[in-house]
Order: structure tokens, then C-alpha cells, then sequence
């Protein structure tokens, strides 16, 4: 992690007033993209906020600040108060998942689909009764009928938007008392599932640009990337056929993949760059002439490459789905969804032959980019959260009975 260090930052002379708080969250160098938010909140919000962490297995606490003290996620007893979740998609995130589980607290939903990280960790370690309880959990008498659904042979695009229509997300939703998530279109789909309480929204902070090397060109003209992780969520075979029917108008167009978990069997005309460290991943965004995310189905996040491609004002193509629906319309150029390669190599040949559109989209991305990554707006959403709340009385005669347990599984 870049911009990260020992000292307290500007701002941090009235400590003694700053709520404590605890956050769960992997850290880096797991590779997710939690862990990487999860270093920039600490260190923009340690002046207004006293943090300790958490972690998962794989943290190394030396990249978080040095005056935060971090333990291993099972290392102490859990505190009795201020306890915040930061939970994804991911592998990485599960251990997370299940101190939730245990203790309860504010999570922090970086995703509104969780199958594909509990599906992966629980029958990995062999534990099918708890995938079971899961399911029980979200779909009672029904869960038999999904599991075995579930188990049907498809292909990776297939299977992935089967786990997406089936989030699995209410034990995690019964053991939050909070929720919180990163965008507008998330809290649209919580908040049917906690009736009565109000979902918060926060933004998606950045880290300082780094120092970038100097990288060799990619060989061709324009480059059109895709950054970030790969997945079959975000389409990277429609995008190399759309990038082929370009080229047929722009033969010198070439494609580059930046980041790890993209597929290496590619044309001779595209690359793959692996897993990159933050200043070889801000300067391949930095190469790229036109950025591309067409992800569908999507899972609820906030691309965090996505905004890294905006604030360096880049015209960015997406799919008009999930949270992007939600970004200023003169900010990027959105295509369909589902993604299709005609309506991608349109929107390309679009941007290439209107430079004067491709310019005003990436001046407007870099604005809204730098609004939403300030580290300003992230002290002030972090301080709000932890401040402690004064806990409303009952009304005389009234109790709350709503509960999102599954009556045949957990109750409350």
C-alpha cells in the first residue's frame, strides 16, 4: 500500500476525544480489494478514529500505520462495543464472515452477494452441514431444490450468474445491527431485507497516486484495458470479440488485461500483465486510451479499478447494471446489459472517431473520481459511524418483535 505511515496525520491533536473502535477486515497483501479499503479507512480516519484491527490469516499488520494495533482475528476476546465487519465476495473475507456470526456488529457489505465466498470456503473445508445451514437459513423447505441446483454441471459463466441469483445473505443480515454499504444501487437491494432500519451509505476512498515507473508501450494504438481482477463476471470474452471487431476498423488497436486472474490463452493482439503492485497498476491504467467494465451480472460493489480509471480521466465503457447506473451519465459512456461485443465495438469505434467525447468524459470522471476517493469525505463518513449513538427509548406499551430469522432454522 502507497501513502501509508507511522505518524498520526494533520489534524490528530485532539486524540482524547476519538471514539475507539474495532474493525474486522483482511488486510494487506491478501488479494482483495476489502483489504486494500480497508488500510486506506485506517489510515484517512485514524486522527478521528481510535482503531484496532482484526485480521484473517495472510495480514501482515506492518502495511497498516504504525500506531494501530493489530491482532489476529481469533488472537483476544472480542470488544464489548464498536465492532465494524468488512465483508466481500471473496475467500479472503469469510473468516470475517464468521466472527460476525459469532459476536455480531456493523457490517459493512462491500458486496450484496456473498454464495460464491461461502460456497468456496465451506465445502472446501469439507463442512457441508454449514453450506446447508445457509441455505436453510434463506430458503427453508425450498433449500434442497437450490442445492441441488446448484450442483448441476455448466459452464463458469453459467455457474457464476446462478450463485449471483442466489446472494445468501440472510445469517449475515440477522447478525448485523448495522448495515452499511458502498453504493446507492446496494442499498436498494438491503434495504427490503431489514425492514425498519436505515442503510448507510459510504463512499469508496482512493490512495495517493504513487510514484509510477516508466512502462514500454503496449505495441499499439489505441489500448483498450480492462483493470483490475479477472472473472467470468466481467465478461473479458465478449470484450476480446468486441476489440477484434474494432481492430477490422483499427487494425494498430491493441488490448491490455492489467491485473491478476484474467485467462492467459489470448490473442496476439492482447496481453495479460499479472498481478501488479499499486505503482506498475496506476501506470498500466495510465497507458490505456479507453477503459472498459462491462461486468453483468454484478454482485453490488463499487469497481474500485473503475474509479482508479476515472480519476485519471480516462473514457471509461460500462454496462448500464448495478452500481453503474448510478454514476453521472456525462461521465461515462454505458452500453446495454447484457453486454454484447456489436454494442462494444460500437461504442469504441464511437470514442475513437469523437475525440471531443472522449476528452469531456474523462475530464467529468476525474471530477466525480476525486469527490468520491477524497480522504476528506472518508474522515467525515468513518467519524459519523463510530461516534457513539444515544440508544432511543421504546415507546411505552410497544416492543420490537420483527426478526429476520428463518422460523425453521434460527430463531431469534
Amino acid at each position: 500500500m502507497s501513502g501509508l505511515s507511522g505518524s498520526p496525520p494533520p489534524g490528530a491533536a485532539g486524540l482524547g476525544a476519538r471514539p475507539r473502535a474495532t474493525m474486522y477486515a483482511p488486510i494487506p497483501p491478501l488479494p482483495t480489494g476489502v483489504a486494500t479499503y480497508a488500510a486506506r479507512v485506517l489510515e484517512y480516519t485514524r486522527d478521528v478514529i481510535d482503531w484496532s484491527v482484526r485480521y484473517p490469516p495472510g495480514g501482515d499488520p506492518s502495511s497498516l500505520p504504525g500506531d494501530i494495533r493489530a491482532v489476529p482475528i481469533s488472537g483476544e476476546p472480542p470488544p464489548s462495543a464498536g465492532r465494524f465487519f468488512m465483508i466481500g465476495n471473496s475467500p479472503e473475507c469469510y473468516p470475517v464472515a464468521e466472527a460476525l456470526l459469532e459476536i455480531g456488529g456493523c457490517c459493512v457489505f462491500h458486496d450484496t452477494v456473498m454464495h460464491h465466498a461461502v460456497r468456496f470456503c465451506t465445502l472446501g473445508r469439507g463442512r457441508l452441514d454449514e453450506y446447508r445451514r445457509y441455505l436453510r437459513f434463506e430458503y427453508g423447505p425450498d433449500a434442497e431444490r437450490v442445492e441441488g441446483e446448484l450442483a448441476r454441471r455448466t459452464s463458469p459463466g453459467e455457474y457464476d450468474r446462478l450463485l449471483k441469483s442466489r446472494p445468501l445473505l440472510g445469517r449475515l443480515l440477522h447478525a448485523s445491527n448495522r448495515v452499511v454499504c458502498l453504493n446507492e444501487h446496494a442499498a436498494g437491494l438491503l434495504s427490503p431485507r431489514v425492514p425498519g432500519r436505515r442503510v448507510s451509505v459510504i463512499s469508496h476512498p482512493l490512495s495517493p497516486v504513487p510514484d509510477l515507473p516508466v512502462l514500454p508501450p503496449p505495441g499499439g494504438t489505441p489500448v483498450i484495458g480492462m483493470a483490475g481482477t479477472g472473472h467470468p463476471g466481467r465478461n473479458p470474452g465478449i470484450f476480446l470479440e468486441a476489440v477484434g471487431v474494432f481492430r477490422k476498423r483499427f487494425p494498430e488497436a491493441v488490448a491490455v488485461l492489467a491485473g491478476g486472474g484474467w485467462d492467459s490463452s489470448l490473442p496476439e493482439w492482447a496481453s495479460c500483465t499479472g498481478r501488479l503492485d499499486e505503482p506498475g497498476y496506476q501506470a498500466w491504467i495510465r497507458l490505456m486510451d479507453v477503459v472498459v467494465d462491462i461486468r453483468h451480472p454484478d454482485c453490488g460493489e463499487t469497481s474500485g479499478s473503475l474509479l482508479e480509471a476515472m480519476r485519471a480521466g480516462k473514457p471509461c465503457i460500462v454496462t448500464a447494471s448495478g452500481s453503474f447506473l448510478h454514476l453521472p451519465s456525462d461521465s461515462v459512456l454505458r452500453i446495454p446489459a447484457p453486454p454484447s461485443a456489436a454494442a462494444l465495438a460500437h461504442a469504441l469505434e464511437m470514442l475513437s472517431l469523437n475525440g471531443g467525447l472522449a476528452a469531456s468524459l474523462g475530464r467529468a470522471a476525474a471530477l466525480y473520481a476525486a469527490d468520491q476517493g477524497s480522504p476528506e469525505r472518508a474522515r467525515a463518513e468513518w467519524s459519523r459511524l463510530a461516534s457513539p449513538r444515544p440508544r432511543a427509548a421504546a415507546p411505552a406499551g410497544r416492543f420490537r418483535a420483527a426478526s429476520l430469522a428463518a422460523a425453521w432454522d434460527e430463531p431469534p
